[in-house]
């Protein structure tokens, strides 16, 4: 390793706070009398030699003296040098390798060695460390200690509470959570004689101040474990809301009941005002229902001036299914005859006051539950206002039929003018599964020689046949004929030239079999 690599890294354990400020500037002044020893030896090599002046002999340089190189106290494998009296930028002597080995640290790595540097582990604090109980410690077990700043005099103390027993790395993290043995005494004075390491760790990383323990005992819960304290701290429930709630009444409370009434932020001054607005002989469980589903008193006030005065299950229903005051309030006012079993079916199915509005200024006098059921099978209300304004007297029902066949409103009107009357919806819907349009509808009744039936229109659409096959044997001569006659003689591709030939023969009767023939001819 290069003197410079050497003070790089002696820079990076400073700013890391591996090494502080001052050992950092006692190995840069090392390095730095190393690094002129090295200088010096290079000026002077480079110095010229002593020439012999030797009559005919050309003069021959002097071989300058090469000074020894500083040995740095370890050799290319990382393993410590013989000879630690020479420079180390750590500082690692043969004493102090000597130190360590007396304690049960002979022959270590140089990468150990640093540790011990790096972290101020002596000798000293070893031995003082196997004093106080800790034997056989590993360097890394030894740097975690140092680390959290655990001294001998900590580890006595917790031996003097009767926790001696624990490991390294427990009473590492028993110092790094701030666990004192005041903390300890004063945590078995309410009856905590067990205490593990994880209660110890638990009860200070949670915050658990004797004083909160204190309060609770005091209130009378004195059989709590540790695991209720916590959870209790957690919650950041007080002694106080405690209090108060068993001044309200509730002396019986278990921990998970006062943990739900943290959770859930119901505050005594909520319960006063159930109580004041008749809920008095509301069960705590149900107070708690009304904590989760965010039942507020002034929710309930607001329900009971639109003039619902509900009970505690209806209220609950009410917000779980988002039924709030003014979605309310818009509802009553174009149905105020809705009762609370229409209202949560309304909420639950998302049914908008603006929906229930439009059908109704359309036309529809159906109950609500019609009317939920239309906004259910997706049917639109400009749908519902078209079908009316076709036909007035159209049901919930009907119009649900014409939607599923996808009888399309503005059709409707249009079908009752080609056929002259009033098409049913279940014509309405057989036009549609036959995808019969008002224009082909109407060019087919236009062509025929007496009004057609939708029955006859369906027929004619299901062969194909277009309008202009009905025009073209009219004119060829043919006189009226059934829709069935008509459609054989498609069927049979007799031609409107076939027909006008036949009826020029002077045929006095002719019919569907003298065409047909006369096609094969």
């Amino acid at each position: 390793m290069t003197i410079k690599e050497e003070r790089t890294m002696i820079l990076t354990m400073i700013a890391e706070g591996k090494i502080t400020a001052e050992e950092g500037d006692q190995l840069l002044q090392a390095l730095d009398k190393s690094e002129e020893n090295i200088q010096s030896a290079a000026k002077k090599s480079a110095r010229p030699g002593r020439i012999l002046n030797v009559p005919g002999v050309p003069g021959v340089p002097g071989v300058p003296a090469v000074p020894p190189l500083p040995n740095l106290g370890f050799d290319p494998s990382g393993r410590l040098a013989a000879g630690f009296g020479r420079i180390d930028p750590f500082g690692i002597t043969e004493e102090f390798r000597q130190e360590l080995a007396e304690t049960g640290y002979p022959d270590l790595d140089y990468s150990e060695y640093q540790q011990f540097r790096i972290h101020s582990i002596t000798p000293k604090y070893i031995q003082a460390l196997a004093e106080a109980g800790l034997t056989g410690l590993s360097v890394d077990e030894l740097v975690q200690l140092k680390i959290h700043n655990v001294s001998p005099k900590y580890i006595l103390s917790l031996g003097e509470e009767g926790l001696g027993n624990f490991s390294a790395e427990e009473i590492a993290k028993l110092r790094m959570f701030n666990v004192r043995p005041k903390f300890i005494r004063q945590m078995r004075e309410f009856s905590f004689d067990t205490l593990t390491f994880d209660d110890l760790t638990e009860l200070s990383i949670h915050n658990v101040r004797p004083q909160f323990v204190q309060e609770l005992f005091e209130l009378g819960f004195t059989e709590m474990t540790v695991d209720e304290i916590v959870e209790l701290s957690i919650h950041n429930i007080s002694p106080r809301l405690v209090k108060e709630m068993v001044d309200l009444g509730f002396d019986d409370l278990e921990i998970d009941e006062i943990v739900e009434i943290g959770i859930h932020d119901i505050r005594p001054s909520f319960i006063r005002e159930l109580r004041e607005m008749g809920f008095a002989d509301l069960e705590l469980d149900d107070i708690v229902r009304f904590g989760v589903h965010d039942v507020r008193a002034a929710f309930i006030r607001e329900l009971r001036e639109l003039g619902l005065d509900l009970n505690a299950d209806d209220l609950i229903e009410f917000s779980i299914h988002g039924l709030r005051p003014q979605y309310i309030k818009q509802l009553l006012e174009i149905e105020p005859g809705l009762d609370v079993d229409d209202l949560v079916q309304m909420g639950i199915h998302g049914v908008s006051p603006r929906y229930v509005r439009e059908v109704r200024e359309a036309g529809l006098k159906d109950e609500i539950d019609e009317i939920i059921g239309l906004y259910i099978k997706g049917v639109p209300a400009s749908y519902v206002s078209q079908m009316l304004s076709y036909n007035a007297e159209l049901d919930s029902e009907e119009i649900l039929r014409g939607h599923h066949g996808q009888v399309v409103g503005g059709e409707a009107g249009e079908f009752s003018e080609i056929f002259e009357e009033e098409v049913s919806m279940r014509d309405l819907r057989r036009l549609a599964d036959n995808n019969i349009t008002p224009e082909y509808a109407k060019e087919v009744t236009e062509a025929w020689w007496v009004p057609l039936s939708v029955r006859d229109v369906i027929r004619l659409a299901d062969e194909d046949m277009p309008a202009s096959y009905i025009k073209a044997i009219r004119q060829a001569g043919l006189e009226e004929m059934p829709v069935k006659s008509v459609i054989k003689l498609y069927e049979e591709g007799v031609r409107p030239e076939t027909i006008r030939e036949v009826i020029a023969g002077g045929l006095v009767d002719p019919s569907v079999r003298n065409f047909i023939e006369a096609e094969k001819r």
